[in-house]
């Protein structure tokens, strides 16, 4: 595969401003190292600790940047 044919991948997504879910939406960069059929493993991965951080009761103390 050439440069040319070289899939291009989106940026690294803007801080959201709350550290907690920096750190897991920053696991998105080793998507293009990643064979294609591991994909959906970190999306799955990413999805289940977003929505647990989502859960997560607000009164414990979460890092927000």
């Amino acid at each position: 595969m050439t440069d040319e044919d070289a899939p291009v991948f989106p940026p690294a997504p803007d801080p959201t401003g709350d550290g907690s879910v920096d750190a897991l939406t920053s696991t998105l960069t080793a998507l293009p190292d990643l064979p294609v059929d591991d994909h959906n493993t970190l999306y799955i991965g990413l999805h289940n600790d977003l929505l647990a951080e989502l859960n997560a009761d607000p009164a414990e103390d979460h890092d927000t940047a």
